[in-house]
C-alpha cells in the first residue's frame, strides 16, 4: 500500500485533477490509487528484472515519493513499460490515464497516454476499404477491427520504447467530413518529449483476440455455416432469407440489429470477417508489458455512460446525440462486447502477474478486483 502521507497527497491530487462526482473520494481509494498502486508495482518488477511482484521492504522503498529513478536518471538504458488499458465507452478509461499521468510524477516517473483511436486509417483509406467490403456494414466507419493503420501504431510504440528524443504521435480529429473523421496533418501531430517511464495505450477492443466462429453464431442467434455466409450463390437466395430459424428466434426479431438488415444472415457475415481481421492485432499486443482491463458489471451500463457523457456535453453548451442516435451508435459495439469480452475476461493478452481486472458498478465504483 502507498504510505499514509503519499496516499494522502495523491488523494488530494487526483480529487483537484478529477471533475466533479458523487462518491468520487471512495472512487479515488478504492479505483484510483489501487491502479496506481498496481503500476508502480510493475515499474519496479520490470527495474528489479524479477519474475514475481516486489514485496516487503522493496514495496515500501519503490512505493515512497521519488523512491524509484526515473528514466531521466537511468539514462538510455531503461525503455519505458507500455501499459494497455481496455474498457468500453464511458468506462472512464481516457480519465483513468490521464489522471495517472498527472500524479506518477510524484514518484518521479514520466508518463504519456496514448488511444488507438489515433491511429485509425485516413478518411481516404477508409473509404476505400468500406468500398472492398460494401455489405459488411461494421466496415462502413471508422471503430472496428480493420479500421486501424496496424504498421503505423506499431512503428510509433517501437519508437516510444526508444525514444530519447522527440517524437510526433499522430492524432485523430473526428471532428471532419461531417463527423465522418480523418487523421490529423503532421504539423498537428502530438510532441512527445523522452526518456519516458511509462505509456498508455487505451482502446475500447484492445486485447480482443479471434474467437471460435460458433461463438459469433451463437451470440448473433444465426447458426448458419460460415461458408454458407459467404458463398454468392446463397447470400441472396430468398429460403436463406427467410430460413424459419431466423424468422422464428426471438432473439432476432427483436434485435434492431437483425430487423434493419435487409439480410438477416448478414451481419453473423460481417463479424466472421471481423474476427479475421482482429488476428493482425496480435502484433501490437506483442508490444504490452502489462494490462489493465476495465470490465462493467452489466453491459448494458455503456448505453448509460454514453447518455451520461451527451448530457454532461449538453449541459457546457455543446452538441450532443439526441437518444435515438445514441442508442443507434452504441448498439453498433454492444454485440461486439458480447462477443469478445468473454474471451478477454478468461484469457487477457498477459499472464495474471501483469493483468489487472477491475469490475465496475453503473457508478463506475470497484465491485471485484484481481488481483
Amino acid at each position: 500500500m502507498l504510505s499514509t502521507e503519499l496516499n494522502e497527497k495523491i488523494s488530494k491530487k487526483l480529487l483537484e485533477i478529477l471533475p466533479p462526482q458523487e462518491k468520487q473520494e471512495l472512487r479515488i481509494r478504492d479505483y484510483y490509487l489501487k491502479i496506481l498502486d498496481w503500476v508502480v508495482l510493475q515499474i519496479a518488477e520490470s527495474r528489479k528484472n524479477k519474475p514475481g511482484p516486489i514485496r516487503g521492504q522493496e514495496a515500501r522503498e519503490v512505493r515512497q515519493p521519488r523512491g524509484l529513478p526515473g528514466a531521466g536518471a537511468l539514462g538510455n538504458s531503461v525503455r519505458p513499460l507500455i501499459i494497455g488499458v481496455n474498457g468500453p465507452q464511458g468506462s472512464g478509461k481516457s480519465t483513468l490515464t490521464a489522471a495517472l499521468v498527472q500524479v506518477l510524477p510524484e514518484f518521479g516517473l514520466r508518463a504519456v497516454t496514448l488511444s488507438i483511436d489515433d491511429f485509425y486509417l485516413t478518411r481516404k483509406e477508409q473509404i476505400a476499404l468500406a468500398a472492398k467490403h460494401p455489405t459488411n456494414s461494421l466496415l462502413q466507419q471508422r471503430g472496428y477491427p480493420g479500421t486501424h493503420d496496424i504498421p503505423l501504431g506499431l512503428h510509433k510504440l517501437a519508437e516510444l520504447r526508444a525514444v530519447s528524443h522527440l517524437i510526433r504521435m499522430p492524432r485523430y480529429d473526428k471532428s471532419k467530413h461531417q463527423g465522418q473523421g480523418d487523421r490529423s496533418p503532421e504539423t498537428e501531430w502530438t510532441e512527445i518529449h523522452g526518456p519516458l517511464d511509462v505509456v498508455f495505450l487505451e482502446g475500447w477492443m484492445l486485447g480482443f483476440s479471434p474467437v471460435p466462429v460458433s461463438v459469433i453464431a451463437r451470440t448473433v442467434g444465426i447458426q448458419h455455416d460460415l461458408r454458407i455466409q459467404h458463398d454468392p450463390r446463397i447470400q441472396h437466395d430468398p429460403r436463406i432469407q427467410h430460413d424459419p430459424r431466423i424468422q422464428n428466434d426471438p432473439r432476432i426479431q427483436n434485435d434492431p440489429r437483425i430487423q434493419n438488415d435487409p439480410q438477416g444472415s448478414q451481419l453473423a457475415a460481417s463479424f466472421y470477417e471481423i474476427n479475421e481481421l482482429l488476428a493482425q492485432y496480435q502484433v501490437w499486443h506483442n508490444q504490452l508489458d502489462a494490462f489493465i482491463h476495465l470490465i462493467p458489471q452489466h453491459i448494458h451500463f455503456v448505453m448509460d455512460w454514453r447518455v451520461e457523457a451527451e448530457e454532461q456535453m449538453k449541459a457546457q453548451g455543446k452538441s450532443g446525440m439526441s437518444r435515438a442516435e445514441i442508442t443507434s451508435y452504441v448498439q453498433k459495439f454492444i454485440l461486439a462486447y458480447e462477443i469478445y469480452l468473454p474471451q478477454l475476461i478468461a484469457q487477457p493478452p498477459l499472464p495474471s502477474e501483469r493483468t489487472f481486472q477491475l469490475r465496475l458498478s453503473k457508478e463506475r465504483l470497484p465491485v471485484r478486483a484481481l488481483p
